[in-house]
């Protein structure tokens, strides 16, 4: 299983490895494919630049889960215990479900970002969870985030600001809505008028 030296690459932050993986690896395997998710997680904007050069998808996504898949180091199962767990007071009881835009976003990974949108900027709004099987156990309706909504998520408030600017639509704001209630005091006033416009 040559992507598990992907993911080994990825985790170690290491470009050069991963480009040269991608020069000699046509294989488009989803397990290959979400490597995308943690370049953008960890922040390294060069890696995700090689991997869309390479033809993986700007809104490919990943679900989080507890289980560990045949083709996941240990290393990549703790990095998703983490974000897992930095998800886990938006998620409903679903796993969560991001994309490269919906991680970068929650992180203010700006670079990446930045990265994104030159490839393709609806990536910005592209909601994961609705074109996912109703088969993942949660509770009620799953939640429907883009990355804006989780850039307010993850409180980078200047990131939320420009992609509304920018005419990305959250999504969610009702049902998340008792979550920035809770949190209003540490909220900057711009930032409330934001989410308060979409509820």
């Amino acid at each position: 299983m040559s992507h598990i030296i992907l993911f080994d690459h990825v985790l170690n932050n290491d470009t050069v490895a991963v480009k040269d993986y991608l020069s000699k690896h046509c294989s488009h395997e989803r397990a290959q494919r979400v490597s995308i998710v943690y370049a953008a997680a960890i922040g390294n904007a060069d890696m995700v630049e090689a991997m869309l050069e390479h033809g993986m998808n700007v809104n490919t996504f990943d679900v989080l889960n507890k289980f560990r898949r045949n083709w996941e180091p240990r290393k990549l199962k703790k990095l998703q215990a983490l974000i897992e767990n930095d998800m886990k007071p938006f998620t409903r009881g679903w796993a969560p479900i991001l994309t490269p835009a919906c991680v970068a976003a929650f992180y203010g990974h700006k670079n990446v970002l930045a990265v994104l949108c030159k490839h393709n900027f609806g990536s910005m709004s592209f909601n994961p969870y609705m074109i996912v099987s109703s088969t993942f156990i949660g509770d009620g309706n799953p939640p429907c985030w883009n990355a804006a909504t989780c850039a307010l998520f993850g409180r980078q408030w200047d990131i939320a600001n420009v992609l509304v600017c920018r005419g990305v639509v959250m999504t969610d704001m009702e049902e998340q809505y008792p979550f920035f209630l809770e949190f209003r005091t540490k909220i900057p006033k711009d930032a409330v008028n934001i989410v308060f416009s979409f509820l």
